[in-house]
């Protein structure tokens, strides 16, 4: 198990005891330093500067309390940016009610479809798009972005 996978559970777990949600855990060797990026949101959208900075206090110490890396490192707590790709199921549902435009692969073929997101499920994703309700399976959506 890497770094990232060990880390990941329990960084979640500070983030949510928080209220807040975790987007995306990156983890990567900058030689002498380990550089952790923590991007977080709340379910309904929203982070604020010091929430992150917040957020940053309770994962430094958890980092340190628990010796979590070897030598030094830089941690980044930031929220995920207002038209960041959409990749994730959890991602999708919290864009229900919006527009957004996804881009699509199938047996070789790309395409891409825009409209109002009215539901996810196991399915897929439901776009209600100029020509009707389209669905969409996960496994044909590459990504998807707000349409802002």
């Amino acid at each position: 198990m890497n770094l990232k996978e060990r880390i990941e559970r329990p960084v979640q777990e500070v983030i949510e005891r928080e209220g807040f949600e975790l987007v995306e855990l990156a983890v990567a060797d900058r030689g002498h330093k380990m550089l952790v990026r923590v991007f977080a949101d709340r379910p309904e959208g929203g982070i604020s500067i010091e929430e992150c900075a917040r957020l940053s206090r309770k994962l430094s110490d958890w980092f340190d309390l628990e010796n979590v890396f070897p030598r030094a490192y830089i941690l980044e707590v930031s929220s995920p940016g207002l038209d960041r790709p959409l990749v994730s199921r959890r991602d999708f549902e919290r864009k229900v009610g919006r527009a957004v435009r996804v881009w699509l692969s199938e047996d070789g073929k790309t395409g891409e479809a825009a409209g109002t997101l009215v539901s996810v499920n196991d399915e897929g994703l439901f776009l209600e798009t100029a020509e009707g309700e389209k669905r969409f399976s996960f496994e044909t959506v590459v990504k998807g972005k707000e349409i802002l």
